[in-house]
């Protein structure tokens, strides 16, 4: 649920990526009732808190400098619903850091 809280509406496997704990769908199924379960527009089923916040789609997204590691990267296992592939080699490491410059 705190995962949730933080990076909502997402799949059991962002839930997965991003906790390293087995057995995801099983819980989530077990909370069915107290979750939200949404489509995304590739068909893939979303949950999310009932209290989750969902803007309008077509509502821009500020540019955003994240630290060295950040979760909104990192919590994602489909990155594209952050950041498009073609520019993902231009923001992160292959360690998955931020490829900001140092000091």
């Amino acid at each position: 649920m705190r995962y949730l809280a933080a990076f909502g509406p997402a799949t059991a496997i962002d839930i997965a990526t991003w906790s390293g704990l087995r057995g995801i769908k099983a819980a989530l199924e077990g909370m069915r009732d107290e979750l939200v379960w949404l489509t995304d527009d590739r068909g893939r089923t979303l949950v999310d808190v009932p209290d989750g916040i969902l803007p309008d789609p077509d509502t821009p997204a500020p540019v955003r400098l994240l630290p060295e590691y950040d979760n909104t990267l990192l919590s994602h296992a489909d990155r594209t619903r952050i950041i498009e592939d073609g520019d993902r080699p231009f923001v992160l490491t292959r360690a998955a850091r931020s490829a900001a410059p140092c000091c």
